[in-house]
Parts: structure tokens; C-alpha cells; sequence
């Protein structure tokens, strides 16, 4: 679906990345991992057609249609939660554009909250109405750039969880730009990472996950050991 053919790319005279040669297929839930100014969320762009490699090649046979999340939730404060997730609704008109819109709103829990206006929700509602209007018309993939970083950890927490379901519930592919390795443990399949410290090469690591409920699987001693195996692997050997 996306391949990446001996990547790289240049920025100020100085290469974020090299020699990548990555697959990612319909259906994965891949997090991208690695230190501040590695290139994860330049990957990312490249990964949506918002930027493009400097050497090598990167190609997609995907046709569906996708959505962007940013760490901002990047709402215009004069629309309200209604009118903002409608700016996502490009490819619509009339009926079927509200109806679409009135959906997702139900999807992410904000049907009651749909005449407010940016300056009246907290956080996580703002992030609810920024993954709303990437949902909104059936988008299949989800680019997301560190969507929760900003958040407390309750609703951290409750948005991971949200996101998993949609993922499943919509069969869609995402890519998830974090700096926390618990959290891209938890919500993807794959990890895609970055060197850092003595590590050299860019790695893929597959996770092998149980299949059970999300909140079931964060408090288990199979995420935990995950956590600690991935964790010693990076740890920068002295």
C-alpha cells in the first residue's frame, strides 16, 4: 500500500534520514518512534503526500481517501464543533454532508456539543473535533502527529482507547507519529524507529499482541513485559 525505496531526505544541508526501506500494507496501525528532530513527523508528511523524499523513491497504491491530526487541534475559534468538523467534509453537499457529520459526532461523543465554540471545550473535546473532521466521510487512512501529546493522562488514556475502536471498527490504516513508547505499544502493530544512541540503522519491530480489550490488554503482564523488552532494545549501552 505505501512502499519507501532507499529513502532519504535532506534538510538544511543536513539528512534527517537515509537508505529507508519500508512496506506498510491496508489495515496497520504503525507508530513511528525516535528522538526530538530525527525526522518522524517529516516521515509522516512524506507518508501523505504533503512532502516528498529527497533521493530514492516512495510510492502508494492506495486510493482511499485520508485525514491529517495534528498536536494542535488547528479549529477556527469563529466556527463552531459542527462547522469545524464540516471543513473535513470536502467531498459532500447538502443532506448527505450533514448526515456524515451528525455521525462521526456520535462516533466520537460529541453530538451535545455540536454549537459550541473552540474557546468552550477542553482539550480532549478539541481533539475529538480535530479526529472528527479527519473521520468524516469515510477516510480509511489516518496520518496523526503526536495527537495527544498535550493532553493529561486520564484523557490520554480515553482517546487511545476511542482510537482503537475506530481503527477496528472502520478497518483503517494509521500512522502515529509519539514520543512515548508505552503509548505506541499499546495502540499500534508495528513500530517503525528511529536510530538513536548507539543504535545505527532504522528498525521495523512487529508486535505480537493478544487479542483482547484495550483496557484488558494496558493492564496485563504481556504489555509490560513488551514495554521493557522494546525499552532495553533502545537503551543506549555504555
Amino acid at each position: 500500500m505505501f512502499e519507501l525505496k532507499n529513502a532519504g531526505k535532506e534538510f538544511q544541508q543536513r539528512w534527517l534520514f537515509k537508505n529507508l526501506n519500508l512496506t506498510a500494507h491496508a489495515g496497520d496501525f504503525i507508530s513511528i518512534l525516535g528522538p526530538s528532530g530525527c525526522g518522524k513527523s517529516t516521515l509522516l508528511r512524506i507518508l501523505s503526500g504533503l512532502d516528498t523524499v529527497s533521493e530514492g523513491s516512495f510510492s502508494t497504491s492506495s486510493q482511499d481517501p485520508s485525514g491529517f491530526v495534528f498536536q494542535e487541534s488547528c479549529l477556527l475559534p469563529w466556527l463552531n464543533v459542527f462547522e469545524n468538523v464540516a471543513l473535513g467534509a470536502t467531498q459532500r453537499q447538502g443532506r448527505d454532508s450533514h448526515a456524515a457529520i451528525t455521525k462521526i459526532l456520535e462516533v466520537v461523543k460529541l453530538t451535545d456539543a455540536a454549537q459550541l465554540f473552540p474557546r468552550q471545550l477542553s482539550g480532549g473535546m478539541k481533539m475529538r473535533v480535530s479526529i472528527a473532521r479527519a473521520l468524516v466521510n469515510n477516510k480509511k487512512i489516518l496520518f496523526m502527529d503526536e495527537p495527544f501529546a498535550a493532553l493529561d493522562d486520564f484523557t490520554r488514556f480515553e482517546l487511545q482507547d476511542e482510537l482503537l475502536e475506530y481503527w477496528r471498527q472502520y478497518n483503517m490504516t494509521i500512522f502515529f507519529v509519539t514520543h512515548s513508547l508505552s503509548e505506541s505499544v499499546f495502540l499500534s502493530q508495528k513500530l517503525w524507529l528511529f536510530p538513536q544512541g548507539q543504535q545505527k540503522t532504522f528498525q521495523e519491530w512487529v508486535l505480537e499482541k493478544p487479542s483482547t480489550a484495550a483496557n484488558s490488554y494496558r493492564n496485563s503482564a504481556e504489555y509490560f513485559q513488551t514495554v521493557t523488552t522494546v525499552t532495553e532494545h533502545l537503551r543506549v549501552k555504555k
